[in-house]
């Protein structure tokens, strides 16, 4: 099971998420999905990580599948490539961090295509 924190920063006292970490993955699959009705721990930016060994998820990484709404995948399979690219070992990979902003663009445009099916 993945273990999931958000870590946000706040802008008047209003929290305004930026990172969702995701760890203990299992790349021996494809593609993990997260639920944006997730249950998570949420962390404070300041208790950020930046030292930790960590590959940030691209946009393209992220897939809609029409089967599991309100969910988003992530590609392991793009992301274990391009790290096995640059000849690090994809075990030594403790977190993916994806944005906020990212995952949100992709529920939404996961909602306009269920509208227009």
């Amino acid at each position: 099971m993945n273990n999931i924190t958000v870590y946000s920063d706040f802008i008047e006292d209003a929290k305004n998420p930026k990172w969702i970490v995701i760890n203990n993955i299992d790349w021996y699959h494809e593609v993990i999905y997260i639920s944006s009705e997730l249950e998570y721990k949420d962390e404070n930016i300041i208790n950020f990580h930046f030292e930790d060994y960590a590959v940030s998820v691209l946009l393209s990484d992220l897939l809609i599948n029409k089967y599991m709404p309100n969910h988003v995948g992530i590609s392991l399979k793009k992301i274990k490539e391009r790290v096995i690219e640059t000849g690090i070992n994809i075990n030594y990979i403790e977190n993916i961090n994806v944005r906020v902003v990212d995952f949100k663009e992709v529920i939404n445009m996961n909602l306009i295509n269920r509208r227009n099916l």
